[in-house]
């Protein structure tokens, strides 16, 4: 919360024997001398400290024809005793501004310098003098204070050497904002927690390094910031409920009834990440100036509202540039083309200390990586204590996978029920730790979580969550937006079920981004990947939202008027992407380097038999082979990791890969 800061020890008397600070200009003749930018700082400064409105009766109310003629102002309005009164108020523009824009400006300098480092811009165009008071209150609205009836003279009577700090009849009648949008936005016109009903920790969060909108022609449920008027009916106590760090709600919302003031978006790791998905850590479908936004792109594919769901890309007449589906092509970019090798360095602050030679090396010497299942291989025979140095060149990022083999890989085209279960029960870690916050000292401390059941399943947005879950026994809302989610053995077996289902649906897979990617066109293939469909055929994710608070189901009639392309992306959980909903994107860092689209290994069964002149069987034989393909070309003419474009050898070109009988052996009739 941001407002303009007043010395709490300045009187009315002082601003008018000295120097202006509280009303906003010198002279009522000239609107050039009016306050066009006001400085704020950090923190809520309470009742009767803000923006003041003066000059607010019309000419024919006024008594006075100067406003320097002492106790004849004509900004002010003569109010006898038992005087009632109430007032009307838009928000309009300025006269005279060749522009109609709010803008917010947020510079942050670093400690110990004056110099600002960062500058980040909200600007809002509102398009023309009437335009938003034309999108907050319709043509020609207006709002009251009090909604109903009037207020008396002496309800608003204070002695003008009354410091602000001491005044008591203050009445702020207004608040306005330009905020992040939380997922209780739109949810009641009565609790002032937002107009909109968007979902931002999926769409428009507020993470951005600037943001321009048109109010009027493009809509701000389409950014990442809303600006709103309110009437403020019981004064600033019903929007703000500081605690005695000078913490307000955000987050699910702005109230004491729907917000809480601790929540993680994103979890910057200590150690090197593993897992694609991780990389949303670093705001990849945010941090662009340009629309549609993504709160975590990837591993996951929600269709966008601002993009018809049959569409990778296209033209919008509003801003005059293409959108495009970052999140669906940011998919289609990295699977199935990178992994993580888990040789990055741990130098720093909290790593381990070893840099990536000294891993290399113990790789070499068969000490195992963090990921366990990655395995070395000697590719077309090279010995092991050559892999540190091919680890040393500055082409290993695209040449080290041939140095390394996945054991137990899992094929996601499986519609084995079983197999998608052991694989989404894998997660049990009886070591793992949260960090516990002291929210009033501001300390942390490293806790032991309770091992999981047996039969459970323990899945984490962060590598190191900020609070237990409530099934472990945390606070309902901290173990919803900082902990991790336990799943019983009943919610693992539908979901597994689901998944199958929509294998068989949408499958055979031919690449990982072809599984996490939605499918373009109509329905729900469209709308969101096959693991996410999964989750929500379970419905996993609404009595956890229920019990925090969350936010709430938003309506198809609620977004009529968000000038989306696809209202149906918007419509549904406006907590959807939150830490405790679980979205395909987590699921895939449970995967891992894991999953792949093709096996690899084999098992190969042949029948033959013998008949004599007559066409009796007089023999047969069943046989089984296991083979396995290798990273090493055919021809070992070309080293394995040559792509397949720049291959110099003819067999290669087409055979492909080597493959290897690991195993083979005959079986019994009664084993088929």
């Amino acid at each position: 919360i941001f407002s303009p800061y007043l010395d709490p020890n300045h009187t009315w008397s002082d601003d008018l024997r000295g120097s202006r600070i509280i009303w906003d200009f010198d002279s009522k003749d000239t609107a050039t001398t009016m306050t066009m930018n006001i400085d704020a700082i950090p923190g809520w400064r309470g009742d009767g400290v803000g923006f003041i409105a003066d000059w607010l009766n019309p000419a024919p109310m006024r008594i006075g024809g100067s406003d320097r003629d002492f106790g004849r102002w004509a900004g002010t309005i003569g109010l006898a005793r038992d005087d009632q009164i109430h007032v009307v108020f838009a928000p309009l523009s300025v006269p005279g501004l060749s522009t109609n824009k709010f803008i917010v400006t947020m510079t942050t300098t670093a400690s110990g310098s004056s110099q600002p480092v960062t500058t980040h811009t909200i600007a809002m165009d509102y398009e023309s003098p009437s335009g938003l008071q034309n999108f907050l209150l319709g043509t020609g609205g207006t709002l009251r204070f009090p909604k109903t009836g009037t207020i008396n003279t002496l309800a608003i009577l204070n002695y003008q050497k009354t410091p602000l700090k001491d005044l008591t009849h203050t009445k702020p009648f207004a608040l306005f904002t330009v905020r992040a949008k939380t997922t209780s936005g739109g949810r009641d016109s009565t609790n002032q927690d937002g107009r909109l009903a968007t979902k931002p920790w999926c769409f428009a969060h507020a993470n951005i390094g600037a943001s321009s909108q048109k109010v009027a022609s493009e809509h701000p449920a389409n950014f990442s910031h809303e600006i709103d008027m309110q009437v403020l009916e019981d004064g600033t106590a019903s929007v703000f409920s500081l605690d005695a760090q000078d913490r307000d709600n955000f987050i699910s919302g702005l109230t004491a009834n729907n917000g809480t003031r601790f929540g993680t978006q994103y979890d910057i790791p200590f150690a090197p990440i593993q897992t694609l998905a991780s990389l949303n850590g670093a705001n990849p479908g945010g941090s662009s100036g340009y629309l549609p936004r993504f709160a975590q792109p990837i591993g996951n594919s929600w269709a966008h509202p601002l993009m018809s769901p049959n569409n990778l890309s296209e033209a919008n007449a509003v801003s005059g540039y293409t959108y495009l589906d970052h999140s669906f092509l940011l998919n289609l970019a990295l699977y199935d083309g990178f992994y993580f090798s888990g040789l990055a360095s741990q130098i720093g602050s909290f790593g381990s200390g070893r840099t990536t030679t000294t891993i290399a090396s113990d790789f070499a010497a068969d000490k195992p990586l963090d990921d366990p299942r990655l395995l070395l291989y000697r590719p077309n025979g090279k010995p092991a204590s050559a892999f540190p140095g091919e680890v040393a060149k500055s082409t290993a990022y695209a040449n080290i996978a041939a140095w390394q083999m996945m054991k137990g890989a899992f094929n996601i085209n499986s519609t084995s029920v079983l197999a998608w279960k052991a694989m989404l029960a894998s997660i049990h870690d009886a070591q793992a730790l949260f960090c516990q916050i002291d929210k009033t000292a501001g300390t942390s401390t490293l806790t032991a979580l309770t091992p999981p059941a047996a039969n459970e399943a323990r899945i984490s947005r962060f590598r190191l969550p900020a609070s237990k879950s409530a099934a472990d026994g945390g606070n309902a809302l901290d173990g919803y937006w900082l902990g991790p989610r336990e799943y019983s053995d009943a919610q693992l077996q539908t979901l597994a079920e689901n998944i199958v289902n929509q294998v068989r649906l949408r499958g055979p897979f031919l690449s990982m981004a072809e599984l996490v990617n939605r499918r373009l066109g109509t329905g729900d293939t469209a709308q969101r990947g096959a693991l996410q469909q999964a989750i929500d055929d379970s419905n996993l994710n609404s009595a956890v939202a229920i019990a925090a608070n969350a936010g709430f189901e938003i309506p198809a009639a609620a977004v009529t008027n968000y000038k989306y392309a696809n209202a149906a992306a918007g419509t549904g959980s406006s907590y959807q992407g939150a830490p405790g909903y679980l979205t395909q994107a987590d699921l895939l860092n449970v995967l891992g380097n894991a999953a792949t689209a093709r096996s690899d290994t084999f098992t190969i069964r042949s029948y033959g038999e013998a008949r004599d002149a007559t066409g009796q069987v007089t023999a047969s034989a069943i046989c089984e082979a296991v083979v396995q393909r290798l990273p090493d070309w055919f021809d070992p003419a070309d080293p394995a990791e040559t792509a397949p474009a720049s291959l110099t050898s003819e067999s290669n070109k087409t055979l492909g890969r080597r493959f290897r009988v690991v195993a083979f052996r005959w079986l019994n009739a009664d084993e088929i």
